[in-house]
């Protein structure tokens, strides 16, 4: 009994393990697109009924410095914002980064801005990385790593995940990346 016992630990663990690395290194979903869809119309239905657009919620989050920011105040004030789910301990985040600053250094003055939403759990390990890949966009985290409120409302389940809203919050398409990325923010600029 006690070695079916480990037996059947050991598998969980590992599959608990695998699961972390695949949510991680993983492309985002389409239920994960459908998760964050759904989730904006439910909040949306109840502030808009009679519109066609998805508004991402509301939220506010510590910035790297630890003040409060809010999220659809922060977004008011470019014509199109990515919002970036990463963390400092996900391979696939930090090797699209370079892509995301890219973009951000080409679209910056057109209107553009980014908002990353860090999943970590330790300050300094969040701080370090942006730092050593010259985020230069505001950083959003309440430091609860997966149980991030606003990635946990929204359902998301994979990182890298981005959303790109406009002005007012509105969704104008989720999961992007690379120069599917540059592309749509290039059509939206």
């Amino acid at each position: 009994k006690i070695i079916k016992d480990l037996k059947t630990r050991n598998i969980f663990g590992l599959a608990a393990v695998a699961i972390m690395v695949i949510a991680c290194g993983s492309n985002s979903s389409k239920r994960d697109k459908r998760n964050v869809i759904s989730q904006s119309d439910k909040v949306e239905q109840r502030e808009e009924r009679n519109s066609n657009s998805v508004t991402l919620p509301n939220f506010t989050q510590n910035d790297i410095s630890g003040q409060p920011v809010n999220l659809h105040k922060a977004i008011s004030g470019n014509k199109v914002t990515l919002i970036d789910f990463w963390a400092s301990w996900c391979g696939p985040c930090r090797a699209e980064m370079p892509n995301v600053a890219r973009i951000y250094e080409r679209y910056k003055d057109k209107g553009f801005g980014i908002i990353g939403i860090s999943l970590d759990e330790d300050a300094d390990s969040w701080m370090t990385a942006v730092q050593a890949m010259d985020m230069k966009w505001l950083q959003l985290s309440d430091l609860n790593g997966w149980n991030n409120e606003i990635s946990s409302s929204l359902g998301i389940r994979s990182i890298p995940f981005t959303i790109v809203v406009d002005s007012n919050a509105r969704v104008l398409a989720v999961g992007l990346r690379g120069e599917e990325l540059e592309r749509k923010i290039e059509e939206l600029l």
